[in-house]
């Protein structure tokens, strides 16, 4: 005797087939769940990366201001030219939020720009900027906002420096 035979009906294999893509399929669905359960924390380690980068840019003192890394981003990247050619229409992306507070206008300010990364033609240019100053995509992104956000503060009737000053619609 060199093997081991095992004879089952086809009824019977048949049965364990099915039963292995039952088991297979049930366990596929749970880890879709998990890993659709586990966004949120991809989103929230999205973020603390975001806010690591933005004060190694423009340390958290209010209001944020470039340092020097952050200067040589702005000027090294191309985001300087980009937001220049572009100020016009991100002025008026950030005036259809009726923004009533500087908080909430620098807030939009900063989303506006982040969204350029979804324009295919400037994702380009914010890669190869990005890539020749050392910094990701979205610190560019941020340094272009905070570069915005001092352009046009005195279009949307603020100041930077009314940051410091708390909110007056009743918020926190």
């Amino acid at each position: 005797m060199d093997g081991l035979t095992i004879n089952i009906r086809w009824e019977y294999f048949l049965g364990i087939i099915s039963a292995l893509i039952a088991i297979a399929w049930y366990s596929n669905g749970r880890f879709t769940k998990l890993e659709t359960s586990m966004e949120w924390v991809i989103k929230i380690l999205n973020g603390l990366k975001i806010g690591l980068a933005a004060d190694e840019v423009a340390p958290a003192h209010s209001p944020r201001k470039l340092n020097a890394r952050g200067e040589k981003v702005l000027s090294g990247s191309g985001i300087k030219e980009i937001i220049d050619e572009n100020k016009s229409g991100l002025l008026a992306l950030v005036k259809e939020k009726n923004v009533n507070n500087p908080y909430d206008a620098e807030q939009y300010v900063l989303q506006v720009v982040s969204e350029l990364k979804k324009d295919t033609l400037i994702i380009e240019r914010l890669k190869k900027g990005a890539f020749s100053v050392g910094a990701d995509i979205d610190t560019v992104l941020f340094v272009g906002g905070i570069y915005l956000r001092d352009l046009i503060f005195p279009e949307l009737g603020f100041f930077v420096t009314d940051l410091d000053k708390p909110k007056t619609d009743g918020s926190h």
